[in-house]
């Protein structure tokens, strides 16, 4: 038996059920696909829908735990020990934390360094930020001030120091793009900077060497639409 599109009804991959209508069917409910594995999956027979802005590469692993550690929860959660069960849920979920730049004790941050710019260098790949022009860096109580700039933009913010700060600064357009980031020394020559753009599932990687005067910054996934900070915030 196949569906319209000629895929298998009963196949055990969930990009194997059928597609129309702008939904995919999944192997139990369906789906609104986005990019990067944004989306969203609908179980009428639950009443529930799961909603997902991670990034990842691999959807279909993310889907099997679903159906595997998730699916069958839902059917006991109103049995014997629900409320005790929500309660662990609820803890291990507020202990949940995203880890941060590590923060080092390099030499240069014993030595009250007093930050500088870093020209990005050009690079290889096809993960690395081609529109980033140069990286400043300038120590800031409790972090980091980062300054991303391009030929026509720049986008200034606070990083924390072993822990991440959130932050919604303008960019030259006018245009509020927030922002987490994190920063510190990996060694007494490098430092580095994660930097998350909250309204897209995009990361960046920014690693500058005191020895060479230059950074290198890549993307964990590269953007769909560009990589200008322009691109990298919800429209207004």
């Amino acid at each position: 038996v196949s569906n319209a599109d000629g895929t298998a009804a009963g196949a055990t991959s969930d990009w194997q059920q059928g597609y129309g209508f702008q939904f995919w069917m999944s192997r139990h409910g369906y789906r609104g696909d986005g990019a990067f594995g944004q989306f969203c999956v609908v179980l009428p027979e639950h009443e529930m829908v799961i909603v997902t802005t991670a990034c990842t590469p691999d959807m279909q692993a993310l889907l099997d735990a679903m159906w595997t550690c998730l699916l069958p929860g839902i059917d006991a959660a109103a049995g014997p020990g629900a409320e005790t069960a929500q309660d662990k849920l609820g803890a291990r979920l507020a202990g949940l934390a995203l880890a941060p730049c590590p923060a080092g004790q390099g030499a240069r941050a014993a030595a009250n360094w007093a930050g500088g710019t870093f020209p990005v260098s050009a690079g290889t790949g096809a993960f690395r930020a081609r529109a980033l022009t140069a990286v400043e860096v300038t120590p800031d109580p409790g972090g980091w001030r980062v300054r991303l700039r391009e030929d026509a933009n720049q986008l200034e913010f606070p990083a924390g120091a072993g822990t991440w700060t959130a932050s919604e600064p303008a960019d030259r357009l006018g245009e509020a793009v927030p922002v987490a980031a994190s920063a510190g020394w990996l060694d007494s020559d490098t430092w580095r900077a994660e930097v998350i753009f909250l309204e897209t599932p995009h990361r960046i990687d920014i690693t500058g060497s005191l020895r060479a005067g230059t950074a290198a910054a890549a993307w964990r996934q590269p953007p769909l639409g560009g990589d200008r900070i322009q691109d990298l915030h919800g429209p207004a």
